[in-house]
Order: C-alpha cells, then sequence, then structure tokens
C-alpha cells in the first residue's frame, strides 16, 4: 500500500490495540479473591469443557501475556505518532530534536567532486578509524547540500549502540547532530532509551531469546481477539437461541 496510506492503518490499528487491552484488563480484574484463585492458573479436569478450556486461554494467558504487550504497544505508539514519540521523549529529560534528520553541509553546497569521490574516501578513512565496528553503513546523500550520513554498527542485531556519524561532502569533517541520533557514547538517559525503542520493540534488546519471546507474544496477542469472540457469540447468541427454543405456556382463560 502506498506509504500515507499504510502508516495510518498501522498507527491507528495500534491504537485501537491498546484501547483494546487497557479495557481488557479492566474488565479482567477480579471482583473477589474466588475468582481471583480462578484467573491467576488452569484447573483443567478431564471433564472441563471446551468452552471453559476457552475462556481460561483468554483470560489467564492473556493476563500473563499484557505484560509485555503493554510494552510492545507502546513502543509501538511511539514509532506510530511524531506527537507521541516527542512527549515521552520530553518526559524523561531530553532537550534534543527527538525526529530524525540529516544536517546540511557547513561548507555549503557541492559544486563539482575530485578524481575520488568522497564517499570512497570516507570509506577507507572510517575503516581504519573503527577497526572494531562490524559494519560501515553508508548512506548517499539526497542533495548536493545534505552531508554524508554513515551507520557504525558494533553489535550485531540491535540499532540502538550504534553510531550515527554526519560528514561534511566537501570537507569531510564530521558534522554534529542536533538530534538524539549521533555518537552512542555521547547520548544521555534520555536519548539511549528512545534510541532502544526499536530494538525492544522486536525483542531484538534481549538478543535470540527476546526476539522469541516478543514472538509468542504476538501470537497470543492475535489469539485473543478469536477466544474473545466466541466467549462474546456464547454469552449472547447462545442464550438468544435457548431463549426462543424454549415451548411457550397456554394459558387458560378464566370461565365465568
Amino acid at each position: 500500500m502506498p506509504k500515507p496510506i499504510g502508516e495510518q492503518i498501522v498507527a491507528w490499528s495500534t491504537v485501537i490495540f491498546a484501547i483494546m487491552l487497557i479495557t481488557g484488563i479492566v474488565l479482567w480484574w477480579p471482583k473477589n479473591k474466588k475468582s481471583r484463585k480462578q484467573r491467576f492458573s488452569f484447573d483443567w479436569k478431564n471433564s472441563t469443557k471446551w468452552k471453559r478450556k476457552n475462556y481460561d486461554l483468554h483470560s489467564v494467558a492473556g493476563f500473563y501475556i499484557s505484560f509485555l504487550a503493554v510494552i510492545i504497544v507502546f513502543t509501538g505508539l511511539i514509532m506510530a505518532f511524531e506527537w507521541f514519540n516527542g512527549v515521552t521523549y520530553k518526559t524523561l529529560g531530553g532537550e534534543k530534536e527527538v525526529l530524525w534528520r540529516v544536517p546540511e553541509n557547513p561548507s555549503g553546497s557541492v559544486t563539482e567532486y575530485a578524481e575520488t569521490a568522497p564517499m570512497d574516501r570516507l570509506y577507507f578513512q572510517l575503516k581504519e578509524k573503527y577497526p572494531q565496528a562490524k559494519d560501515l553503513e553508508f548512506h548517499y546523500p539526497y542533495t548536493s547540500s545534505e552531508s554524508i550520513y554513515v551507520e557504525v554498527g558494533y553489535t550485531e542485531g540491535v540499532y540502538y549502540n550504534a553510531d550515527y556519524r554526519f560528514y561534511d561532502q566537501n570537507t569531510l569533517e564530521e558534522v554534529a547532530s542536533p538530534t538524539i541520533y549521533g555518537a552512542y557514547e555521547e547520548a544521555g538517559f534520555s536519548e539511549k532509551v528512545m534510541r532502544m525503542n526499536y530494538d525492544i520493540h522486536v525483542g531484538a534488546i534481549g538478543g535470540l531469546p527476546g526476539k522469541i519471546l516478543a514472538f509468542f507474544a504476538s501470537l497470543i496477542c492475535a489469539s485473543l481477539p478469536v477466544t474473545g469472540f466466541i466467549i462474546w457469540y456464547g454469552r449472547n447468541f447462545k442464550s438468544k437461541s435457548k431463549a426462543s427454543a424454549r415451548p411457550v405456556k397456554k394459558r387458560k382463560l378464566a370461565t365465568a
């Protein structure tokens, strides 16, 4: 789908999921000790019917996975809405620009290149400067006045601790970034938290076990609308069908 349409669908779907998650937790919350005991564990026997099992899968599994679901939906909202991203960053005490942008060349626009293109010369310079880097990701400037953007990655599978470096196309001098995306060692607490957002969202922050955990959490979240619909359908339509199936008692008319 076109990006403007697809982004809106994903963003507002995340909002709907957040509302369903919060209201679901409120509805789940037990009113007394007896119901609380039933909602924290599976108590299945050979005689337990499938409707009860479906209810337990929805309430018990949904409750335990809700802790991870809150984290997933919160980090998703940060990526989906710029205003939510900014509010979260400011709440953490951040003072820089939170939105991504590539700074301009301090020396002005590029008029003509030398025999060796700046990108080629920069590659060998950074290869020597960062021998410990796992990868060097170069991005060609979109305009002649935009600086060269290079991502220096140190850990495979995550992005939060990478260095985002920018270089003037004319002089190859490093350009400071006014945003939270710069050198990781220069980032403050709020910048580091915001840069971890994507890795937290997909579980990569915990390595392969974290990704597996995030996958199963998402899978269980996807099952909740199904199990919830079965519960709702059974309570509403089944009770109506039973009521309509009851025989109507005939009343005798009193005679004078």
